[in-house]
């Protein structure tokens, strides 16, 4: 029995030996999908930050109308802006220079960016913290706040054990949780949103505007 055992494991042994061999030699094999010229290059340092700011966490990057100038949305130079003092928000133009900046203390874990067609910038905040988090904030192209979707967070209202609820116990209709990317559509009353806890629900908003 333990010499059938033996010859068995030896030869399980074998079989992989020569499994592992004949991968490795068509690995070596394998041709490239095609031959065509790759368009793209990649340019080092292309984005010029400020003088003593160095990138963080880069959550999301979009496309300006103009078809040529870049949106970015970076975490304040670390994974967080909470307490920090640094614009999130970045646009640079074809040449990499950085031509526009704000949203400096709104944010606590910015987390997605998308640009419309009229260039207003949204921006969703994936954590709350504080007085802050868990909305989406609508800018126009020049940093003025125009909408905001949801309560921001807040400790005193918030439970801890049941977090979207308040403490009274009841489901904040206008609160978001997570929100991580959102799309606006024709229906000026609704905004599907994604969430990190349930990428596949759509969360419907009604929006509140700036104060």
């Amino acid at each position: 029995m333990a010499q059938s055992f033996g010859i068995k494991r030896a030869g399980l042994m074998a079989a992989a030996a020569l499994f592992a061999l004949s991968s490795a030699v068509l690995a070596q094999n394998v041709a490239p999908t095609n031959n065509l010229p790759n368009p793209y290059k990649s340019i080092t340092d292309w984005a010029k930050m400020p003088t003593g700011r160095t990138w963080g966490a880069s959550a999301g990057v979009d496309i300006d109308p103009d078809g040529k100038s870049v949106w970015v949305l970076d975490r304040c130079g670390a994974n967080t802006c909470f307490g920090s003092n640094l614009d999130p928000i970045l646009k640079f133009d074809a040449s990499g220079k950085l031509v526009k900046a704000f949203g400096a203390g709104m944010f606590v874990f910015p987390h997605g960016i998308f640009v419309d067609r009229q260039g207003n910038v949204w921006v969703t905040d994936g954590q709350g913290r504080g007085s802050q988090g868990h909305q989406v904030i609508k800018f126009n192209p020049n940093g003025q706040v125009l909408m905001r979707l949801g309560v921001a967070f807040s400790t005193r209202t918030e439970s801890s054990s049941n977090p979207g609820r308040s403490s009274a116990g009841r489901a904040a209709s206008t609160s978001t949780r997570t929100t991580s990317s959102m799309l606006p559509i024709p229906n000026p009353n609704r905004f599907p949103a994604t969430t990190m806890a349930g990428s596949a629900e759509c969360a419907l908003a009604a929006p509140r505007t700036a104060a």
